[in-house]
């Protein structure tokens, strides 16, 4: 009995820290002098803050992820962050390894 009780307080306050989270998460991405930045989504779910949206460089990308960085350095983001001005194709060739014969 015990233990069941103390499961169903664990739920809420973590429900709570993951509001606060993403409202300070929100706060970072609306702070930037960068629009794009702005325009994107976030959402925490289980202290996990997950990005989404779309940009027009892997710089604004990356300058996302480190505004929620900054939030909790040891904090875990899942950046799902889309890249609309850079060619799919052309990182993807950039990033694999070369095929050895």
């Amino acid at each position: 009995m015990i233990a069941s009780s103390s499961h169903m307080l664990q739920g809420p306050i973590r429900s709570e820290r993951d509001r606060h989270l993403q409202a300070a998460a929100r706060e970072a991405l609306d702070n930037s002098s960068y629009g794009q930045l702005r325009q994107l989504d976030c959402h925490v779910d289980g202290g996990v803050v997950q990005i989404t949206g779309t940009v027009a460089t892997f710089y604004l990308k990356q300058l996302a992820q480190v505004a929620i960085m900054r939030l909790d350095p040891s904090g875990r983001v899942k950046n799902l962050i889309e890249v609309s001005g850079e060619s799919p194709v052309a990182v993807a060739t950039t990033c694999q390894r070369p095929v050895q014969a």
